[in-house]
């Protein structure tokens, strides 16, 4: 009961030795083995669809071979995912691991989110480059948030986060102004700690530093004590201190120091 076309022993019930042409479409109601290329689309539809096999691969785009082409590929030997485009090679695109690691530019990636990228603009480059948060709305900082477990085992609630990291536009003209901005959780608040503004002044616990390094604070601390001695290795503008004075360096490797007493 098989039929063949250009075979004198078919194998199947349509068996086909050569190429064929269907100017309609064709419907399959069970699975389809494909051991070579499909060119053109293909349209599948119902509840399941699968590409089966070891090493399976799927071009979608002009053609096999085209640069606009989009390659996607499974490796059942390491169970991982890559997809690149036509003329890079996978190590270039995205991958999805059997660790559950998603690479962006590797196919070999370390861990949750791994962007590898080999552009050779520097960081004071304006031009965008590497992972790029953008927020439109006027005003609002683009943010990288924060969760995590507390000491006793308990995860903050979904839409909470403990920590933040924001990057803010202080301009209100066509040039753009940066500002960093470091916040820390307190309870059910979160608070600035630390903001760089756009000339590289630091802030701690104010949003308006004036000074290289402003604290808002009625004290700071020098934890470690030292003695240098009058020529000892130091930088002007350093400061040390220990149990009877306090030591300032005013000059390379030059000191002074003034006795303190208790009061």
């Amino acid at each position: 009961g098989n039929l063949g076309i250009g075979t004198s022993n078919p194998g199947y019930k349509l068996d086909v030795n050569g190429t064929g042409r269907f100017s309609g479409d064709v419907t399959i109601t069970d699975d389809l083995t494909v051991n070579g290329s499909i060119l053109g689309g293909l349209t599948a539809t119902g509840s399941s669809e699968f590409l089966s096999g070891s090493d399976t691969s799927i071009t979608i785009g002009a053609s096999a071979t085209s640069d606009h082409s989009l390659v996607m590929n499974w490796d059942d030997t390491n169970q991982a995912f890559s997809a690149y485009c036509y003329g890079d090679s996978a190590s270039e695109g995205l991958s999805i691991t059997s660790t559950e690691f998603f690479g962006i530019g590797t196919n070999d990636p370390k861990s949750k989110l791994h962007l590898k990228n080999e552009n050779a603009t520097t960081h004071t480059d304006v031009n965008a480059n590497g992972l790029i948060i953008e927020n439109t709305s006027t005003g609002i900082a683009s943010q990288i948030s924060f969760k995590a477990a507390n000491t006793s085992g308990i995860s903050t609630p979904d839409d909470d986060t403990i920590a933040k990291i924001g990057a803010l536009s202080v301009s209100t003209s066509s040039s753009h102004y940066g500002e960093i901005i470091f916040s820390t959780r307190n309870g059910t608040d979160m608070y600035e700690r630390v903001r760089i503004d756009q000339n590289g002044l630091v802030g701690i616990n104010t949003d308006d530093p004036q000074v290289t390094l402003d604290v808002n604070a009625d004290s700071i601390r020098v934890r470690t004590s030292q003695s240098p001695a009058s020529s000892g290795t130091g930088i002007a503008g350093e400061i040390a201190w220990d149990s009877e004075f306090l030591y300032i360096c005013t000059a390379a490797n030059t000191w002074r120091k003034v006795a303190h007493s208790s009061y």
